[in-house]
């Protein structure tokens, strides 16, 4: 493992890749959407050129080759999955893009210090790849079904563990069972739940609404602080598995976008 080294899975218009790489750490960059990969490499063409950053324009597969690739019209929704890059309305672009799998990349470039994975439903074949020498620490884009990545990280030496919240980049935290604390969070929930049925509504609220008190629409693409910068927020696996349990139950998950971080001791 190359302690000052960090991969950039999903580079989209390279933002995290300029926060790595403003910490001092040398960076691999891929991007699948060939537009947004020719954008990082002019972005980036000084540390380009002075090998501090590679910026590879492959998707991440389970064979070497080409497959179908959906541009959307929402470019944070790039992805393999068409459903995926079509929500919210979107329009897509089917492209044919090249594949790598994960682990000859890490063959090539060497395994890093931490792993950074945003694919839009494809993390898993980055995740699956990983095996013998692994980055200390990694983060992906968590979801309903990502109870399996969470038991291959366990399986693969990963100790402790953070739910992140990509609006706020503040770590997710259910109250103690029983409490009026958690009383409360699990009235806050049902409020959630019961506004998902009616989506315009919860469109609104979820999104609408902060977006005003911060006088903005925009949305940034960054990832946000990297696990290595965070002292607090950490649970065992046993304790992730509460917060996790109830982030599912209560539909929190499907809210926005969060991100799963992971530690090795």
């Amino acid at each position: 493992m190359d302690r000052k080294l960090v991969y950039d899975v999903g580079g989209y218009d390279g933002t995290d890749t300029s926060r790595y790489l403003s910490l001092g750490y040398r960076v691999v960059c891929i991007e699948a959407a060939p537009n947004l990969a020719a954008q990082i490499t002019t972005r980036f063409q000084r540390e380009i050129s002075a090998g501090q950053c590679t910026v590879l324009n492959v998707a991440i597969g389970t064979t070497n080759g080409h497959i179908p690739f959906y541009l959307s019209s929402t470019s944070l929704l790039n992805s393999f999955d068409r459903s995926l890059a079509t929500r919210h309305g979107a329009l897509v672009t089917e492209i044919s893009v090249p594949t790598r799998t994960f682990d000859s990349i890490l063959a090539e470039h060497g395994v890093p210090y931490f792993l950074k994975i945003d694919i839009e439903g494809a993390d898993h074949a980055c995740l699956r790849a990983l095996g013998g020498e692994v980055p200390q620490y990694l983060s992906f884009e968590a979801g309903r079904d990502s109870f399996d990545m969470l038991l291959l990280l366990a399986n693969l030496g990963y100790t402790r563990f953070s739910l992140v919240c990509q609006r706020t980049f503040q770590q997710i935290t259910v109250p103690v069972a029983g409490t009026l604390p958690h009383l409360k969070w699990s009235a806050r929930q049902l409020l959630r739940l019961t506004l998902r049925k009616y989506p315009r509504v919860h469109r609104v609220v979820t999104e609408g609404l902060p977006r005003l008190a911060r006088g903005t629409s925009v949305i940034t693409p960054s990832s946000g602080p990297t696990p290595m910068e965070r002292r607090d927020g950490w649970y065992s696996m046993e304790e992730f598995m509460y917060l996790w349990t109830n982030v599912i139950y209560s539909g929190v998950i499907d809210s926005q976008w969060y991100d799963v971080h992971a530690a090795r001791d």
